[in-house]
């Protein structure tokens, strides 16, 4: 199994079960860089202004969201670590569907779930219960600072 890169609980009435999540597939295609023709070194990315006609640093940046042509709101960092997201270390499961009721064509990553040493037989008693019923569970997760709504299915 690949090295775990989240770990939280699955969550939903008064259960928590505590679980590893990693990657199922990895897409790698191969990538290359530009380099100087006459040193083979790899040239350093640049930050330029051409309103102020001036060079600058990461340092010197914020971040903002284009609402209309050229017109944004700025965010300061303080301002993402205000964000309510309820699931930063759990996966709430909102509800229970038949896994027919989802086309394949809404699935576009895959992760793997495996229980800790303490969760071992919540989760293999929930994971048989789907698999019996032919449900799947609808939850919602934070990893990689956004909130996703996903698909709890039984595998093998």
């Amino acid at each position: 199994m690949p090295k775990a890169f989240w770990k939280g609980i699955i969550s939903f009435s008064m259960v928590a079960i505590p679980v590893r999540m990693s990657v199922a597939t990895v897409t790698k295609t191969p990538g290359f860089h530009y380099l100087h023709k006459k040193c083979l070194t790899r040239p350093r990315q640049v930050l330029y202004c051409a309103e102020d006609d001036e060079y600058f640093s990461t340092k010197d940046t914020v971040r903002g969201y284009e609402y209309s042509k050229d017109q944004y709101v700025v965010f300061e960092e303080e301002d993402f670590d205000k964000v309510p997201v309820r699931t930063t270390h759990s996966i709430d499961i909102i509800g229970f569907v038949d896994a027919k009721e989802i086309d394949i064509i809404y699935y576009s990553r895959a992760h793997y779930l495996e229980p800790e040493e303490l969760g071992e037989k919540p989760f293999h008693l929930l994971k048989t219960v789907l698999a019996k019923t032919g449900l799947v569970g609808i939850a919602k997760v934070a990893f990689q600072r956004r909130e996703h709504l996903c698909c709890l299915r039984p595998l093998d």
